[in-house]
């Protein structure tokens, strides 16, 4: 699914096919369905990355593989965030989008863009896993209360924050 994401919006912002005269942008937030995203505390974060080259998330550099609980094994991977949500600097989404080396697109979308960004030289990874985390009660390893300075956080259901105010509070 990325990739023609990736090149859907690269059409739209770029050349004849611009919108509305739209800026270019500096980063593409992309998020799960079911992830939300505080705007401020982006915004913050955004503001003190550089603007090339950059790729932010919960990341990981391996996955436990298992077919049977007695067979656990840990596999180094490329980096990649995880599946919550990610920013990329908009240098990275062109050069992708516009890319025309067979890239692979078949599998897990955040495992693909680790291999994609794992060729690319001078790739800036951000691991802000303390900030891009999962709702309390999602039950993961990603799991943590919200606090103020909260960017996506996976599991944040309308009915969760009807729920438990406390922890939506920061919204």
């Amino acid at each position: 699914k990325l990739l023609p994401i990736f090149r859907w919006v690269n059409s739209r912002l770029q050349g004849p096919n611009r919108l509305g005269g739209a800026p270019v942008p500096k980063f593409l937030l992309m998020l799960d369905d079911e992830s939300a995203v505080r705007l401020g505390p982006l915004h913050n974060v955004l503001c003190r990355l550089p603007k090339r080259r950059v790729y932010v998330g919960a990341m990981m550099d391996s996955l436990e593989v298992s077919k049977k609980e007695e067979e656990r094994s840990v596999v180094q991977t490329y980096p990649f965030a995880l599946g919550l949500g990610f920013v990329l600097s908009w240098d990275l989404v062109q050069h992708l989008s516009e890319s025309v080396l067979p890239l692979k697109v078949h599998g897990g979308d955040d495992i693909m863009l680790g291999m994609w960004l794992s060729g690319l030289q001078d790739v800036r990874y951000f691991d802000l896993t303390e900030v891009f985390h999962a709702h309390p009660d999602e039950n993961t390893h990603l799991s943590t209360a919200c606090h103020p300075d909260s960017v996506v956080i996976h599991g944040a259901t309308l009915a969760r924050c009807e729920e438990q105010p406390w922890c939506c509070s920061c919204f």
